[in-house]
């Protein structure tokens, strides 16, 4: 296994851990299709993304209860002939027996699509961003459980841990479903991973 990074920083969890303890019981569901611009940031430094949707497109926001724990992120490490690889996983519940719950059930067993959850210290998480998110199989249960928690985990490994969403306003991003943000490659752009690129009449 080859060494090409080096440690830069540490890392207090006794300051630092108990903020992410807890996020708000939303997520979002985006479809991957409905993408507009996209810009990256992956290194030993950076794990960032920014991005927009096309005109009139939006996220789909799926809530639970602040008093419960529903829903949950997170993420697991594998490495297979040296290379790292990062399974993202959400869950989330869906409950009913009408047509309108067995749709959703049917559009998120074969969408293509990727989530987005807020941590309650402000940190947007992006989940299953390069290849999309699928339900685990499941048992729905609407007379027990009331329905299902189901899994959403990564269609394929991921390269990347989940990403941190960033924006000037990334908490009203997440409040507006992602939608109506404004085009933020019009300007002199570099592919060299760095967000120092120059917008036009800025």
């Amino acid at each position: 296994m080859s060494v090409c990074a080096e440690i830069l920083k540490g890392f207090d969890l006794e300051c630092d851990g108990v903020f992410y303890k807890k996020y708000y019981q939303n997520i979002i569901l985006i479809n991957r299709a409905d993408l507009n611009e996209v810009v990256i940031n992956s290194s030993f430094t950076n794990n960032n993304i920014t991005f927009n949707l096309k005109g009139g497109k939006t996220g789909y926001l799926f809530r639970s209860t602040e008093n419960g724990g529903i829903i949950n992120a997170e993420f697991s490490k594998s490495t297979k002939k040296g290379i790292n690889y990062y399974e993202h996983k959400l869950e989330m519940p869906i409950t009913g027996i009408d047509e309108n719950a067995k749709t959703m059930l049917k559009q998120l067993d074969n969408s293509d699509y990727f989530g987005v959850v807020h941590f309650k210290d402000g940190t947007i998480e992006v989940h299953g961003f390069n290849y999309g998110l699928k339900t685990e199989n499941y048992n729905y249960t609407p007379q027990g459980l009331g329905g299902a928690v189901l899994s959403l985990v990564s269609k394929y490994p991921e390269y990347d841990p989940p990403y941190v969403y960033v924006s000037d306003t990334p908490v009203a991003d997440f409040n507006a479903l992602f939608a109506g943000l404004p085009d933020f490659i019009n300007g002199d752009f570099n592919d060299d991973f760095n967000n120092d690129f120059d917008i036009i009449g800025a």
